[in-house]
């Protein structure tokens, strides 16, 4: 009989549980609190509205170091609507990273503007520096760093290249909270960040927000995500003072969406918020051991992002180099790694690069070579959707690593039965 703790399980071993801990939920008790809370003001006030979204958007500013915090119904909303607040539309290049959840580029396109792919950095996998300046053209309005997987992206660089050539920079931080940037929260180091609260570090399940220090952007952001209404209802008091026309409730400055967070939404998150700092701090440094243990396996090289940032590892991406390894593909790395419980994935921000998509092929227009050339030897570890491992105690870590080890101990017989099991395929076909 074989052994379940020498025998991989891809080999006949017993497969194993998901290396995971369920008891670090994102959603607790206070949220459930505070969500009841809401919700009976709500039933109060006959199904309207309560102020938590504007409580959300004040404490959001103050923790992040903002002037404004305007949240949305989701990240890609506020992506849009933030290119649109900055004069993006018709006509207009924005340049971003393939890499990236295709929703990135698809806001782009909701502009009006073309969505120009720009090739990634190995080092960090976000849009390269070197890359912007040789797609700059007369179009070009605006830059969109993906900060991918919670990485920070070489901001100084990007920032700079943007001021030269009189350019708008949008940070996609969707993966971001709580990430840093020489000491700056990523989201906050460009003329606009916008966050997703779509499962991320915090969730509402759906939701986003804009953070900028512009007050006349702010306040077109707050039109734009509400059929063109001025502002909240505080604001609106104030600005009467100033145009007789807010006089009348219903006076729309410009054709607006409906884009608006809920009052439900908003009561998930602000415990959250309060929690941010400790799950950030917990996540990192379990990402930065776990990382420490990956680099001493032959053939794993973690992504950490730009050395003057600090990551919040949503995504813990490791590209894998199969002839150091063992000798098999990825994917036949990610089968055996999961069913010894390990909670890897094939890169988890897209199947493929944007600009593969059917959605969005119409815009190619030049191959990004370092982008197809990492993303097919990209892995994700613990990824927060698949596993709380990163959440957990280093035991787990421990325990992750062992069991790649053992993998890594039976690369050869690994790489002959994967062999074996393509070749009856093809003969079956």
């Amino acid at each position: 009989m074989l052994s379940t703790t020498t025998t991989p399980a891809v080999l006949g071993g017993e497969p194993r549980p998901l290396i995971n801990d369920p008891s670090q939920s994102l959603l607790g008790q206070d949220e459930r609190d505070n969500l009841m809370r809401v919700f009976d003001q709500c039933a109060a006030r006959g199904g309207r509205e309560a102020d938590e979204v504007e409580e959300f958007e004040i404490l959001f500013a103050q923790k992040f170091g903002v002037e404004h915090a305007i949240a949305t119904a989701s990240a890609t909303c506020g992506l849009q609507i933030a290119m649109q607040a900055h004069g993006v539309g018709q006509g207009d290049e924005v340049l971003i990273s393939p890499y990236t959840f295709a929703a990135s580029a698809h806001a782009v396109i909701h502009t009006g503007a073309v969505p120009v792919f720009t090739d990634i950095e190995r080092e960090t996998l976000c849009i390269s520096p070197d890359a912007i300046v040789k797609r700059i053209t007369p179009r070009t309005k605006a830059i969109m760093v993906v900060q991918i997987g919670g990485k920070p992206a070489r901001m100084n660089e990007i920032t700079r290249i943007a001021k030269d050539h009189g350019l708008v920079v949008i940070e996609d931080a969707a993966q971001a909270h709580g990430s840093t940037f020489e000491g700056r929260y990523v989201g906050t180091l460009s003329d606009a960040g916008v966050f997703s609260f779509s499962p991320k570090l915090m969730t509402s399940f759906r939701g986003g927000i804009i953070a900028t220090n512009d007050g006349e952007i702010a306040e077109r952001c707050r039109r734009m995500r509400f059929h063109g209404l001025p502002g909240n209802r505080n604001r609106v008091r104030r600005q009467q003072q100033l145009d007789p026309r807010i006089q009348q409730h219903f006076c729309h400055f410009e054709a607006g969406f409906s884009l608006m967070m809920t009052s439900l939404q908003a009561a998930l998150l602000v415990p959250q918020l309060a929690n941010l700092d400790h799950r950030f701090k917990l996540r990192h440094e379990n990402a930065m051991y776990l990382a420490a243990g990956l680099e001493e396996i032959p053939g794993f090289r973690p992504v950490r992002g730009a050395p003057e940032g600090k990551s919040n590892f949503y995504m813990l991406e490791v590209l894998y180099d199969s002839d150091e390894f063992g000798g098999f593909s990825r994917n036949d790395l990610v089968t055996a790694l999961s069913w010894e419980g390990v909670p890897i994935s094939p890169v988890a921000a897209t199947e493929m690069l944007a600009y593969q998509n059917p959605s969005l092929e119409r815009y190619f227009d030049q191959r990004c070579p370092v982008a197809e050339e990492v993303t097919p030897k990209l892995t994700v570890f613990g990824h927060p959707l698949q596993s709380l491992v990163l959440h957990s105690d280093r035991s787990k870590l421990d325990m992750i690593l062992d069991r790649i080890d053992l993998v890594r101990r039976h690369a050869e017989e690994i790489a002959s039965y994967f062999a074996s099991q393509e070749q009856a395929q093809h003969a079956q076909a």
